[in-house]
């Protein structure tokens, strides 16, 4: 199960392993952007993940609903 004290950890990621971190971010905008799958499918399904692994975050639950 996900601990949201780990999302602290992204800072000590982006200093210690700036370029991992970098093409990380760049993924994850490719991934999220428009294209065959609509973004809004794609928050849906990424909430549906999120639901399976008991993420604590609701990022995405908040972008499905717009």
């Amino acid at each position: 199960m996900y601990d949201m004290k780990n999302l602290a950890k992204l800072k000590l990621l982006d200093a210690k392993a700036a370029e991992g971190m970098k093409a990380f971010w760049a993924f994850d905008k490719a991934a999220m952007a428009e294209g065959a799958i609509p973004v809004k499918f794609k928050e849906l399904i990424a909430l549906g993940v999120g639901f399976t692994t008991q993420c604590p975050s609701c990022s995405h639950a908040m972008k499905a609903h717009e």
